[in-house]
């Protein structure tokens, strides 16, 4: 399972963190509670642990309508991956 967590400077940029096998729950729920007030976590992810849902502002759920690659269009880098 592939998780990515974006994490903004204070002053700009943003600092992505990659993390792979995060379906330790424990892992991401310290990185949420130690963060800085003035920090915003954007976390993506799908089945997300509770305990994460609990501590988000804001929860979206996205779901795929129609996808170009069902027409034969392949895994393109920056927008895919």
């Amino acid at each position: 399972m592939n998780h990515n967590v974006s994490i903004p400077y204070k002053h700009g940029g943003i600092a992505s963190v990659h993390f792979t096998r995060l379906d330790i729950p424990e892992r991401p729920v310290p990185l949420i509670d130690s963060k800085a007030v003035d920090v915003e976590l954007v976390i993506t992810d799908r089945n997300t642990d509770l305990r994460v849902i609990e501590r988000a502002g804001l929860v979206m759920e996205m779901r795929e309508v129609k996808h170009y690659y069902i027409g034969g269009v392949v895994a393109r880098k920056g927008t895919v991956w």
